[in-house]
């Protein structure tokens, strides 16, 4: 078949770029890199997207889309109208798992990697770098070429070598902040980190990829973004990778892999061809998979190894909630004043609500309405709230957080499902702009969203 010329346009410094290069690569979609300079800022991005977000694409040099995971869902309802899927990689591999179970955990996946794991890159690559190398000393060039033209700034704010030192040590401290990201919670950042690394290593050294033995599914094309674009590439992280999670480096391999390969890996026991574990327990030998029979696991199956890795999501139902709360009240103002129509648009972000981690409280982060937007998509693909295969999948990350009640956690999940779906969200077309629609819960006197 033939697709339209598609540019991707961005930066290096984005795990955004990384993850649509791995779903380019999968798909065998062919396209140019466009490095997102200033003035690519000024003629391109902000005018056909009303924001400064990358990537974006641009199609046959009109069409122009934003967003990693709109940009995903348009190839691939192109590709399987015009026999695409045929030419993939892994010939016509699924994107998402049919079966209830996994469809939830891939979804899960996509939203804990791109709204908690961006947000923990972030303060690695920032404040915990500067913290621990000092004033730039040991890293000033590969800072300075990470935030040069390509962060879309003016040139003209780095005239000079020391300003530009200046610039980055204080836009990095100042960036951080509004993330939640402070010297008293970056202990917990890191340690949060680590934690699930470590765990998806333990993952990775008994699956290739997260549902499957012979193909990624839609979320590992979000953890393995957010892996190369900064765990793998910053100083700190990187550490952690090689010294404490290693897996996850030939995790990485295996999804920039140029050709994909049924490879033998670094043996670490000995394991018969029964599957029976050697009594010296020593050495394993992992046998190459068929990658031309595309299968995910069994049975709608999630490895045990999984939960771990997914704790995190916990903390973010009750971000969600928050930030629905300040939303709502944002946009019953809009149409009390008579600004709006009950389908408001909300700006990037509205307030400063607590956030926790593990449960507990730890400090204030801003509440930007995207993640109103990235909550709505983890009930698509056949996603249910109130079915079992979601209510299973939450209590056995409840059980793996350990200071979870498993029932509260089930029901918390589904009431925030329902508090968003009470006022759908919506992006107007090619635009970085967030609407809600708030009719019903003014009918109903102002929704039952708590702060």
């Amino acid at each position: 078949m033939n697709l339209p010329r598609t540019l991707l346009v961005g930066h290096d410094s984005s795990p955004y770029i990384h993850k649509l290069r791995m779903y380019f690569a999968w798909r065998a979609i062919p396209f140019e890199e466009v490095q997102s300079r200033q003035q690519i800022y000024s003629d391109l991005i902000t005018p056909r997207t009303g924001g400064t977000q990358i990537p974006v694409v641009v199609l046959d040099e009109k069409t122009v889309i934003g967003d990693s995971g709109r940009i995903m869902d348009h190839f691939e309802s192109l590709l399987a109208k015009n026999g695409g899927l045929a030419k993939s990689r892994v010939p016509n591999f699924p994107l998402q798992p049919t079966t209830p179970r996994q469809a939830f955990v891939s979804n899960l996946f996509e939203f804990m990697s791109e709204e908690w794991l961006f947000f923990v890159g972030f303060s690695q690559r920032q404040l915990d770098t500067l913290r621990r190398f000092g004033p730039l000393d040991l890293h000033e060039e590969y800072l300075l070429n990470m935030v040069g033209e390509g962060s879309g700034r003016p040139t003209n704010l780095f005239a000079g070598r020391e300003r530009a030192r200046q610039a980055l040590e204080m836009g990095f401290l100042r960036a951080l902040k509004p993330w939640g990201v402070t010297p008293e919670t970056l202990p917990k950042w890191n340690e949060s980190l680590e934690r699930t690394l470590i765990a998806l290593s333990k993952h990775f050294d008994k699956h290739r990829f997260l549902l499957s033995d012979t193909h990624p599914c839609r979320g590992d094309f979000a953890l393995a973004g957010q892996l190369s674009g900064f765990f793998a590439r910053d100083p700190q992280p990187s550490f952690i990778l090689k010294t404490k999670a290693p897996n996850l480096e030939r995790y990485i391999a295996r999804m920039l892999a140029t050709v994909p390969r049924a490879a033998y890996e670094s043996p670490t026991r000995i394991t018969a061809l029964d599957g029976a574990s050697d009594p010296t327990g020593t050495v394993r030998v992992t046998r190459a998979n068929d990658i031309n029979e595309p299968a995910w696991l069994p049975n709608d199956h999630i490895p045990e190894t999984l939960f771990p890795a997914l704790t995190g999501v916990l903390d973010l139902v009750t971000h969600v909630e928050r930030v629905h709360a300040l939303a709502v009240k944002y946009a019953a103002k809009k149409v009390a004043a008579g600004t709006s129509g009950t389908s408001v648009e909300l700006p990037r972000a509205v307030g400063y609500p607590e956030f926790t981690m593990q449960g507990e409280v730890v400090g204030t982060r801003m509440a930007q309405v995207f993640s109103l937007y990235a909550w709505q998509r983890l009930w698509v693909g056949g996603v249910h709230v109130k079915s079992d295969a979601v209510d299973e999948v939450v209590r056995a990350i409840a059980r793996a957080a350990a200071n979870r009640d498993e029932v509260v956690e089930v029901e918390r999940v589904r009431d925030v499902a329902r508090l968003v779906d009470s006022t759908p969200i919506s992006r107007i077309a090619d635009k970085s702009v967030i609407v809600m629609d708030v009719r019903s819960v003014l009918a109903e006197g102002g929704g039952s969203a708590k702060l």
